[in-house]
């Protein structure tokens, strides 16, 4: 659906397309890009104000994209099946923390193991996909790395802020802390699995 878009937008274009084959097809993958983003992302608000979890999908859309958008990650092989894995994973890692919330066991665990996993993924994987220049690839992987470590050093801090003072802290705060870990670990999992993609990946595993 959104190919067939695509190309009626482009070839609606005045250019002369049949010399420019290769710039036609760029123009034609960017704006399939651009359709179905504006697209997944109306199903998210819409879904999120279905369900009256706007704040918690806002933040766990900040935390997710602003590492995906430097480290990278695996992709679905459709649109259908990217947006699909997308809101079952956001929605899952919602209703997750809000369940989670009132149970301080696990705020020992996610604290130490996600910072670990986030930072450690995105050292050797970060920013390192093959298709970006050498130039590009180092600015970006440094990006990430920086990028991952400000919300893993949040992420300590809170979670001992929490484990000092948990019956003073309100439950809706708590839920936001667990939102934070899973959007870190679902990035971090999905650089993982895209890890051939990046340079060197094959050598190091």
């Amino acid at each position: 659906m959104y190919r067939k878009i695509s190309e009626k937008l482009v070839n609606s274009y005045p250019c002369d397309w049949e010399s420019n084959i290769r710039m036609k097809e760029t123009c034609i993958c960017g704006v399939e890009i651009v359709c179905s983003t504006i697209v997944n992302l109306l199903l998210i608000i819409i879904l999120a104000c279905i369900s009256s979890k706007e704040l918690e999908v806002f933040l766990f859309f900040m935390v997710y994209g602003s590492m995906r958008l430097y480290s990278g990650g695996i992709h679905a092989k459709n649109h259908f099946r990217c947006i699909l894995y997308y809101s079952t994973m956001l929605f899952a890692s919602v209703y997750a923390a809000e369940y989670l919330a009132e149970f301080k066991g696990g705020i020992y665990i996610l604290g130490v193991l996600v910072p670990g996993i986030a930072l450690g993924s995105n050292y050797v994987y970060g920013g390192k996909q093959k298709k970006l220049e050498e130039t590009e690839s180092r600015k970006y992987a440094k990006t990430c790395r920086v990028i991952t470590a400000i919300l893993s050093v949040h992420l300590v801090i809170v979670c001992m802020v929490q484990c000092i003072w948990w019956d003073s802290i309100a439950l809706e705060f708590r839920s936001y802390f667990y939102i934070q870990a899973f959007a870190m670990l679902f990035q971090s999992i999905s650089l993982f699995l895209d890890r051939k993609q990046c340079k060197g990946g094959a050598l190091l595993f």
